[in-house]
C-alpha cells in the first residue's frame, strides 16, 4: 500500500509548498485539501502537473472550507455545490486521483434533519455520478458526529444513499473519538481509503502515528490480512507540524515503514 500525507497536516502553508515538502520527505503520494476556490479547479490541477517536485496525488478531500455550500438545502447554494462538484471531479481526473473524500451529514435535531437530509443526499449522489464518469470513487469518512461513527451506522448510511459509487473509509482518530478501536472498525468493514493519525487517552488527538495509544502493529497486520489496496494517508493536526516539518515528516514516514508497510 502507498504511504501518503495530507496537505491539511501542513496548513497554512500554500498547497504547492506542502506538496513539495511531502515529496522531499519521501512519501509515495499526497492527498490535497483545497483551501480556496482556485484550488478546486482544473486550472490548479494543471499548475500542479507543471510544478517540479510534486508527488502523486492519490486523493482529494472535498474542501472543508466549502462544507456550508455542499451541506445546504438552499436552492442557489445547491447550484453552487454542483459547480463545485464538477470542478473537483475534473481536477481529480486531471491529476489521476482515485478517490474523493467527503463527510456524511452530521447529526441534526429532527426539524433540521427533515430539512437537510434529502438535498444533501442529492448533492452526494450527484458527486458520485459525476465522479463515476471519470473513474473516481467517493469515500465517506466515519465522522464521530454523524450516523457513520460505527460500522453498522456506516452501512446503513451508504444503503440510504442507494448509489453504487460510494464506499466506506476509516479515519483512525475519528474511530477512537467514537470509542471504537480502529482495528475493530477495520475488522467489521471493508474500507477503500484511510486517514491515519494517533490518539491519546490523555487528550491528544490527530497525533502523528506512534505518538499515542493506537496499536499500529495490530492495525497494519489486519490491513495486510484483508489485502488493503487503498492509500494509507497520514492526516495529523496541522499544529504538530508548524515547526520543523521536514524532520517530523521523515520521522513519521520512518515509523510507518518500520511497520513493514509496503
Amino acid at each position: 500500500m502507498k504511504i501518503c500525507f495530507s496537505t491539511a497536516g501542513l496548513f497554512p502553508r500554500p498547497t504547492l509548498e506542502a506538496l513539495q515538502l511531502i515529496a522531499e520527505a519521501g512519501y509515495d503520494g499526497a492527498e490535497i485539501m483545497p483551501q480556496c476556490r482556485y484550488e478546486t479547479t482544473p486550472r490548479f490541477a494543471s499548475e500542479i502537473t507543471r510544478t517540479k517536485g510534486i508527488p502523486t496525488i492519490c486523493s482529494i478531500h472535498f474542501p472543508l472550507i466549502f462544507f456550508p455550500i455542499f451541506y445546504n438545502p438552499y436552492p442557489k447554494a445547491r447550484e453552487e455545490a454542483r459547480l463545485l462538484v464538477r470542478d473537483v471531479v475534473a481536477m481529480a481526473e486531471r491529476l489521476q486521483s482515485s478517490v474523493i473524500v467527503i463527510h456524511p451529514l452530521s447529526d441534526l435535531p429532527p426539524e433540521k434533519k427533515a430539512l437537510f437530509t434529502a438535498p444533501v443526499q442529492e448533492n452526494i449522489r450527484f458527486l458520485c455520478e459525476q465522479a463515476a464518469k471519470s473513474g473516481v470513487r467517493i469515500a465517506i469518512e466515519n465522522s464521530p458526529t454523524s450516523p457513520c461513527r460505527t460500522p453498522e451506522g456506516m452501512k446503513a448510511y451508504l444503503s440510504s444513499l442507494n448509489c453504487p459509487n460510494v464506499f466506506p473509509m476509516l479515519d483512525t482518530t475519528e474511530a477512537m473519538e467514537s470509542e471504537i478501536h480502529p482495528t475493530e472498525f477495520l475488522r467489521l468493514l471493508d474500507v477503500i481509503h484511510l486517514h491515519v493519525s494517533d490518539h491519546s487517552a490523555s487528550g491528544g488527538k490527530h497525533l502523528p502515528p506512534g505518538k499515542g495509544d493506537i496499536n499500529w502493529t495490530e492495525f497494519v497486520s489486519l490491513l495486510k490480512k484483508k489485502n488493503f489496496q487503498g492509500c494509507f494517508v497520514v492526516e495529523p493536526k496541522y499544529t504538530y507540524f508548524l515547526k520543523q516539518p521536514e524532520e517530523l515528516l521523515r520521522e513519521t514516514l520512518n515509523f510507518l515503514r518500520n511497520l513493514c508497510i509496503a
